[in-house]
């Protein structure tokens, strides 16, 4: 908690939280030794390609538009919500993430530049992007996930999507149910 806490929070707790929280069954050098040890071990190596880092990557190449950014926040997390994406790799969740949030706010083509900084072409985005609308067309799964996105500090970002994809969830799978029902991944 102690290296968790100084790695995620601006201001951390002192050692001295800690040792009072531990009960002081453990004194402030036993706590500091500890935390060398660990972060030894790990050859303080804390950082993993999550899929926000990438997300952010991809936001240089769009201007930063926050609304856009905002939307792929939302879709990211729908990776961490539903099974099915956890075979793919986080950068193309991103990459996806992105290509659909600037498609509902029909900010332009997926071009040269967005290819290069996300590391994928549309076309390597297709099967992501249909999971993606798949999720946002079916009933809300996760209420609490979905509330937090419907509030105005996060623009609406979960009703603006799954508005989009009610209304535009044919377009982009042909016969839904049956293909995802099978396991394939649908072709455009």
């Amino acid at each position: 908690m102690f290296i968790a806490s100084k790695y995620e929070e601006v201001l951390s707790p002192h050692v001295q939280n800690f040792r009072h929280v531990a009960d002081d069954g453990f004194t402030e050098a036993e706590i500091l030794s500890a935390e060398r040890f660990v972060l030894a071990a790990l050859n303080y190596d804390l950082s993993y390609p999550n899929p926000m880092n990438f997300l952010r990557r991809i936001s240089k190449a769009d201007n930063y538009d926050i609304q856009t950014r905002t939307l792929g926040k939302y879709l990211l997390e729908i990776s961490c919500l539903d099974y099915r994406f956890i075979a793919h790799k986080p950068s193309l969740i991103a990459a996806a993430s992105m290509y659909l949030a600037r498609l509902v706010l029909e900010r332009g083509d997926w071009d040269a530049t967005l290819a290069v900084y996300a590391g994928y072409t549309e076309q390597e985005i297709q099967p992501i992007l249909k999971l993606m609308i798949d999720y946002l067309h079916g009933p809300v799964q996760h209420d609490a996930f979905f509330r937090k996105y419907a509030s105005k500090k996060f623009l609406k970002a979960s009703i603006v999507l799954r508005t989009w994809a009610k209304n535009h969830y044919t377009e982009y799978l042909d016969n839904p149910a049956e293909e995802l029902e099978s396991g394939k991944t649908p072709q455009l």
